[in-house]
């Protein structure tokens, strides 16, 4: 779906660099904040740290509500991130045309017209 929304907004010589800037973005955006928010969110909500040697370990108990409250706030305000910038997108975004103008189509007689009659391959 983005793929595809994307190849109808940049024009055609441009479109490999704009799934470059896609990837990337992606990745940026995507793959590197978001563990470490989530991590975030996972040790606030940590009741209970296990020791071991003096050093603190692993979380040993949640806060269930606390965790489901994180979670759900930072889903929310992620989703509404992405919904403010998909509205910025459409009011910035400008109608294309269809097409200026229409390509002839062939004309072929159907009383005489076989299988392997094709205008579009004829060299005359």
């Amino acid at each position: 779906m983005q793929t595809s929304s994307l190849f109808r907004c940049v024009e055609t010589e441009n479109r490999g660099l704009a799934l470059g800037l896609q990837a990337i973005s992606f990745r940026v955006l995507g793959s590197i904040p978001g563990p470490l928010l989530f991590g975030i969110a996972i040790d606030q909500a940590c009741v209970l740290w296990g020791e071991a040697c003096g050093v603190a370990g692993a979380c040993v108990a949640y806060d269930n509500l606390h965790l489901s409250r994180y979670m759900f706030a930072l889903c929310f305000v992620v989703k509404m991130i992405s919904t403010i910038g998909f509205f910025i997108a459409w009011r910035s975004s400008v109608a294309v045309e269809a097409s200026k103008t229409p390509l002839a189509s062939p004309t072929i007689d159907a009383t005489t017209a076989r299988a392997y009659d094709n205008p579009a391959l004829d060299s005359t």
